[in-house]
């Protein structure tokens, strides 16, 4: 809607769609986790770290949540000063930490995953399988698009 409540035409409606319910998503998870002093970001590592088998390293999370190096450095050290997070001695290399979820990290992940299973629910209450499937299909399918737009992209800078 404009302004004065009209319609507005979009010149590209899926980008539109995606951005807002990227935006909204986005302020609904930050929302969610307030309460525990949480971002959906510092939530979203602490689950990823609760459900990995073995402790990761940094440039894992960087990959994993294509994120920069300082970005997700600043991310693991709000981490730790709230003790749900803390850097081990990485066996297989010296030169770098590996990241492991503390127990007070646990617990809170216990705690709000609650809520990251009613957001999804809702989310997606109105979609059969079948549709929750072609969108997922959907995604693949463009993410696959725009990795290859980054890597022509990336080469052509070489």
């Amino acid at each position: 809607m404009d302004h004065r409540g009209r319609p507005c035409k979009r010149h590209n409606e899926t980008e539109y769609l995606l951005r807002t319910i990227s935006h909204r998503f986005k302020r609904i998870m930050d929302g969610n986790f307030q309460k525990y002093e949480l971002t959906g970001v510092q939530a979203n590592i602490l689950f990823y770290l609760n459900f990995q088998k073995d402790a990761p390293i940094q440039k894992d999370l960087e990959n994993y949540f294509q994120v920069s190096h300082p970005a997700i450095t600043g991310i693991l050290s709000r981490l730790k000063e709230k003790n749900m997070v803390d850097f081990v001695e990485n066996p297989k290399d010296k030169r770098c930490k590996c990241i492991i979820i503390t127990d007070k990290g646990k617990q809170l992940v216990k705690t709000i995953i609650k809520k990251g299973k009613a957001l999804h629910d809702t989310t997606f209450s109105n979609f059969s399988a079948e549709e929750k499937a072609t969108l997922t299909t959907l995604l693949k399918k463009m993410l696959t698009n725009i990795e290859n737009i980054e890597e022509r992209k990336n080469a052509a800078d070489d």
